[in-house]
C-alpha cells in the first residue's frame, strides 16, 4: 500500500486541480488557507456527531495522517475515531499543524512564497478589477480577492527573483552534467560562447544546429571588427574548441565570421576529435593539432594594415584591459559591489524606452544577499544603460535618463 493522495472534498477522486481549489493542498498555501480547506473536508460519514464511532481506514484525512503525522499521532487518532473520544475538527487540527510544520522546512517554500493559485487564474482568466489602490482577482468559479497594489508588485518582484534562480540553477546542472549526456539549450549555449569569447573585436552572435550530408553540425556566427589576421585567427581557434567543448556531440562545428573590414570568412573543426578531447582530464596544447579542418581559419582584410598597427592595437587593448583590472581591485578595497554587465540593450515601447540587461553581481566576501541587490539597483541601471548606449549609438538615445 501506501498512503492515497485523493481530493479533499470527493475523496473517490485524486487529488487534482481540475475539481476546484478545496480539493487540494498547495505548496503556496498559507496556513489559513490549508485550515479552511481541511475544516469542511469530507470524513467518514458514519461520524455525524462526536459521539458517533467512525473506521480510520476510509477516512481521507486517516490517509494524509499517514504522510505528515508521527506514528504516535496515527496511532491515537485512529483510537479516537473508532471509539468517539473527539470529533473530526480535533482530528483535522493536529493534521493541520504538522502540515504547516511540515511545508515550512520544505526546499520549495521560498519557491513558491511569491506565488497566488486565485490571482494565477485571475489573470488567466481576465478576471481583474483595478480599483484606487488595490487590485481584485476573480476566479472563473466567481472566488474574489482584493490585494493591495504594493503587494501585487511585490509578489510579481518575488516571482521573477524565483524564475532567473531557477533558470541558472538549471544552467549550473546542465554544465555539471553535460558529459552524462546532457546538451546545453542552443540560447545558453549562445550566451556562455558570447560572454567567454567576448573580445573589442570578436562577438558570437548567433548558434544553430544544422544537419549536412556528412553528420550533424553546430553552426556559429560570429562578427568581426578587426583587419588582424592573428587576432580573428585565435578568436575562431578559441570559439571552435569551447563550443565542442560546452556542447558535444556533433560531428562538425562550423564558425561563419562577417566582417565589414575583410570578405566573409569561415573556420571549421572536427567535431568527433574534438567530443574525445572534452572527455578527458590530461589534455595539452598539442593533443589539438588536426581538429582544424585544413589547417586554416579563412579570413581575408580587404586592407591589410601594417604590423606595428596591429601590434600598437594589441597594447592598447591590453593596457585597456589592465586599467579595468586595477579598477575591479580598488573597488574591491572599497568593499563595494564589482558590478559586471554580459549584456544589454534598449528599445522603445511606445513613448518609453525600455533597458534590458544581463548582469553579474560579486558581493565582497562571495556571498549574495537580496538587500545588497536592492542597494546597487542604481549602479546596476546605469552601467547596463552606459553598454546598451555603446551598442545602439547610431539612435539618439543619449538624451534619455534612466
Amino acid at each position: 500500500g501506501g498512503a492515497r493522495l485523493m481530493s479533499l472534498n470527493d475523496p473517490r477522486k485524486k487529488m487534482s486541480k481540475s475539481y476546484g481549489e478545496k480539493s487540494y493542498i498547495a505548496l503556496s498555501d498559507s496556513p489559513e488557507t490549508i485550515w479552511k480547506k481541511l475544516a469542511v473536508a469530507v470524513t467518514d460519514p458514519a461520524r455525524v456527531t462526536i459521539k458517533d464511532p467512525g473506521t480510520p481506514e476510509i477516512c481521507n484525512i486517516y490517509h494524509l495522517h499517514q504522510l505528515f503525522s508521527s506514528k504516535k499521532q496515527i496511532d491515537r487518532v485512529a483510537d479516537a475515531c473508532r471509539n468517539a473520544k473527539f470529533g473530526c475538527l480535533d482530528c483535522k487540527k493536529i493534521l493541520w499543524e504538522n502540515i504547516v510544520e511540515e511545508l515550512k522546512f520544505t526546499s520549495l517554500h521560498n519557491r513558491i512564497v511569491g506565488y497566488h493559485n486565485l490571482m494565477r487564474n485571475g489573470i488567466a482568466h481576465g478576471g481583474i478589477t483595478y480599483l484606487e489602490r488595490e487590485i481584485k482577482y476573480t476566479d472563473k468559479r466567481g472566488n474574489e480577492e482584493t490585494i493591495y497594489a504594493p503587494d501585487v508588485l511585490r509578489k510579481f518582484d518575488d516571482l521573477l527573483d524565483v524564475c532567473n534562480s531557477l533558470t541558472l540553477a538549471f544552467s549550473i546542472f546542465i554544465f555539471l552534467n553535460e558529459p552524462k549526456g546532457y546538451l546545453l539549450p542552443p540560447h545558453t549555449l549562445y550566451e556562455e560562447l558570447k560572454a567567454s569569447t567576448k573580445t573589442p573585436y570578436w562577438e558570437v552572435i548567433a548558434c544553430i544546429p544544422t544537419e549536412t550530408m556528412k553528420g550533424s553540425q553546430l553552426v556559429v556566427y560570429a562578427k568581426a571588427s578587426t583587419s588582424d589576421y592573428d587576432k580573428v585567427y585565435m578568436s575562431a581557434i578559441q570559439t571552435g574548441i569551447l563550443a565542442a567543448f560546452l556542447s558535444t556531440g556533433y560531428d562538425r562545428y562550423f564558425v561563419s565570421i562577417r566582417s565589414r573590414k575583410a570578405l566573409p570568412g569561415w573556420a571549421a573543426f572536427d567535431g568527433k576529435r574534438l567530443s574525445k578531447l572534452a572527455k578527458r582530464d590530461d589534455i595539452s596544447i598539442q593533443d589539438f593539432a588536426g581538429v582544424l579542418e585544413e589547417g586554416l581559419v579563412f579570413y581575408v582584410p580587404k586592407v591589410k594594415l601594417p604590423k606595428i598597427l596591429s601590434r600598437i592595437n594589441t597594447y592598447l587593448i591590453s593596457l585597456k584591459i589592465q586599467i579595468s583590472l586595477a579598477k575591479i581591485d580598488f573597488q574591491r578595497n572599497l568593499g563595494l559591489t564589482i558590478i559586471k554587465i554580459r549584456n544589454a540593450s534598449m528599445h522603445r515601447h511606445g513613448w518609453r524606452i525600455v533597458l534590458k540587461g544581463e548582469v553579474v553581481v560579486l558581493p565582497e566576501g562571495g556571498d549574495i544577499k537580496k538587500e545588497e541587490i536592492y542597494s546597487s539597483l542604481r549602479r546596476i541601471t546605469r552601467k547596463a544603460a552606459k553598454r546598451a548606449r555603446k551598442i545602439c549609438f547610431q539612435y539618439n538615445l543619449h538624451d534619455v535618463n534612466i
